[in-house]
């Protein structure tokens, strides 16, 4: 299709010359090709090594130069040279490219002046009934929080809804979102996280009605949404529209910690708004929730903050009202019993009712073949007990900006067999002993933790030793409910060092694989209690064999006795089954091949935490405190 037009702008632009070319003059002269709108609609951006700009955009049809891509100048003389090319039939493959570009379009046709008798306006019937039908007023952004069951949504996720009034409604669920996201070929966590760090898919946006967005999120996947309101005027409103339209068919390679949904959805704001410097504001990694604390710390931009708790939530809280005995009724009901022969007063009976059919929708959203008829036969049984719905009181969470940041840089001294002193960096985000505001309790992703140790005695030499280089590590611990039941869950890779068994410097560095399934529950608010079964495979000349394949568990409590203060103990056993003999237990030995890890943490500010370990296992023991910015 582009070769085609550009052909006949070529043919146009020769009877065209003269206007075509005091346009391109006047927009040179008024450096047009370099304004921050410009580079803004085609998403220039400074190149890392060396002058100049290029564009993320990665699809070829979204430039009408040859070296539109990184030549901004070429790229608006051929956008405006385009724009004679004579009328077209529009089909969904074929636009004119007015009608393609329509941002470009209106922007330069107000910047220049276009004179409609020399460039003649073209129709464009399918960008105006696309338009009509998304008939944006305002926009939200909207952010789920994290989903560890989705290695797309581990850091959780931004989108940007359209609403069809002037001020965002926490009821508008017809209204469209505009969703930017990899198109992912696999789901494996490990194999998702090594190919988009390599920019292994390519992301694209894409626009469907809220309440889809909120049954996948909200229904699904139990995560909360946030929704702030942005005070985008009408004319920036319109302009992000038709950027949008630009965009519909134009992919960016997609990185995990750079393009990914929440720079997009940045740079969609800035074009919307030029003057907004949202981007820049971020290096070599992006995090959702960095994002959003960006959108919010932006003066004047959000208005107004909105929560919509998940399905799961307004179904616990639906329990939370209920006796033992009612629990156990409504969950009977909600599973296939008689809703009617219920011996209770009306308003509890009703309470039951509300309560087993948010029990009911909830797993058939889980379960397409979960019988139809039972949430219908509910229905008509709490119609007839005519009991008004009793208000639901659900408390707001912490919002996810106010959150600490995602990076962190700690400094720490302790003791092994002698004193040093250690230097750590994470690159996101959070673990299970860190200061919960924001983020998922009993949840942890970390990304990039490493942590190097410097002995302080002379005897042992000044150089640093690799204490680990943590590729990645994920924990969820799901409370069992009796209700709903979703398994807890463990998964780590990188470079650890074995302390035991003799082991001296770099050899006792070992690359792991390690993870498995575990169960967790909640007595009180205030405490979690875990337990894992372990497996783990490991290589490197910290083993006899230069390998080892381990096989174990783990025990663990984590306890907030009160804010900030944190504590959490966790004892684990492997069992070596490949590559490395079972310790012996000689008299005087140094004991079984348990662990014993214990660790306090207490925030000074949100972002300054104090943190103490204890690690205590078979031929060693150690103690350290450290002192962690996050940033």
């Amino acid at each position: 299709m582009l070769p085609a037009l550009l052909a006949l702008s070529t043919v146009a632009s020769s009877t065209a010359t003269p206007y075509l070319e005091n346009l391109i003059a006047e927009a040179a002269a008024r450096g047009l090709a370099d304004s921050l709108t410009w580079r803004r609609l085609v998403h220039y951006e400074p190149r890392w090594i060396g002058d100049g700009f290029e564009s993320t955009a990665d699809t070829e049809r979204f430039f009408l130069a040859d070296e539109g891509k990184t030549d901004p100048h070429a790229e608006l003389r051929a956008t405006l040279a385009a724009f004679f090319a004579p009328p077209v039939e529009e089909t969904k493959e074929v636009q004119h490219p007015q009608c393609r570009f329509r941002a470009r379009y209106r922007w330069l046709r107000a910047e220049l002046g276009f004179d409609d008798a020399q460039l003649p306006v073209m129709p464009c019937a399918r960008f105006e009934w696309w338009r009509e039908r998304l008939n944006a007023k305002s926009a939200t952004v909207v952010f789920a929080a994290a989903y560890l069951n989705n290695p797309a949504s581990m850091f959780g996720h931004t989108f940007l809804r359209l609403n069809r009034t002037d001020t965002g409604q926490a009821t508008d669920l017809v209204a469209y979102t505009v969703n930017y996201a990899a198109i992912p070929t696999t789901n494996n966590p490990l194999f998702y996280t090594v190919m988009g760090l390599a920019g292994g898919f390519y992301g694209m946006y894409s626009t469907m009605p809220y309440y889809m967005k909120v049954k996948e999120y909200s229904d699904l996947e139990k995560r909360d949404l946030w929704e702030y309101d942005l005070s985008l005027s009408e004319p920036e409103i319109k302009r992000l529209v038709e950027h949008l339209w630009e965009l519909g068919q134009v992919s960016f390679d997609y990185f995990y910690f750079d393009e990914n949904c929440s720079y997009h959805l940045l740079s969609l704001l800035e074009a919307a708004r030029p003057t907004l410097e949202l981007t820049s504001q971020f290096g070599p990694y992006v995090i959702p929730a960095d994002t959003l604390r960006v959108v919010v710390e932006e003066p004047g931009l959000v208005t107004t903050r909105r929560y919509r708790h998940s399905r799961y939530v307004e179904m616990l809280a639906m329990r939370g009202r209920l006796s033992p005995r009612e629990v156990v009724l409504a969950e009977a009901i909600a599973s296939g019993a008689d809703p009617v022969d219920v011996e209770l007063p009306k308003d509890r009976h009703a309470l039951v009712l509300d309560a087993a059919l948010a029990l009911n929708r909830y797993r058939s959203a889980e379960d397409e073949d979960a019988p139809k008829d039972i949430a219908q036969q509910i229905l008509i049984t709490r119609g007839r007990l005519r009991v008004p719905r009793a208000t639901l009181e659900i408390e707001e969470g912490d919002p996810p900006e106010l959150s600490h940041e995602s990076t962190h840089l700690a400094l720490g001294a302790g003791a092994d067999a002698s004193a040093f002193v250690s230097l750590e960096l994470r690159f996101a985000l959070h673990d299970l002993f860190g200061l919960a505001n924001g983020y998922v309790r009993g949840s942890q992703i970390e990304f990039l933790r490493t942590q190097l140790r410097v002995p302080v005695e002379p005897t042992r030499g000044f150089e640093p030793a690799i204490e680990m280089v943590r590729l990645l590590r994920i924990v969820s611990l799901t409370p069992y409910d009796a209700w709903v039941f979703r398994p807890s869950w463990r998964l780590s890779t990188g470079v650890e060092r074995l302390h035991q068994d003799g082991c001296v410097g770099s050899s006792c560095l070992y690359y792991e694989l390690a993870g498995g399934p575990g169960l967790s529950a909640e007595p009180t608010d205030k405490l979690l209690l875990y337990a894992f079964l372990d497996a783990s495979g490991g290589a490197g000349p910290a083993f006899e064999k230069n390998y080892r394949v381990a096989l174990g568990a783990s025990v663990g409590a984590l306890l907030t006795p009160f804010d900030p203060i944190r504590l959490g103990v966790e004892a684990s056993y492997r069992y070596p089954l490949l590559g490395q003999p079972y310790p012996d237990f000689a008299p005087g030995d140094d004991g079984a091949p348990f662990t014993i890890r214990g660790v306090a943490a207490v925030n000074l500010t949100t972002n300054v935490e104090l943190r103490g370990t204890y690690d205590r296992r078979r031929g060693y023991e150690a103690a350290d405190a450290q002192v962690r910015f996050f940033f």
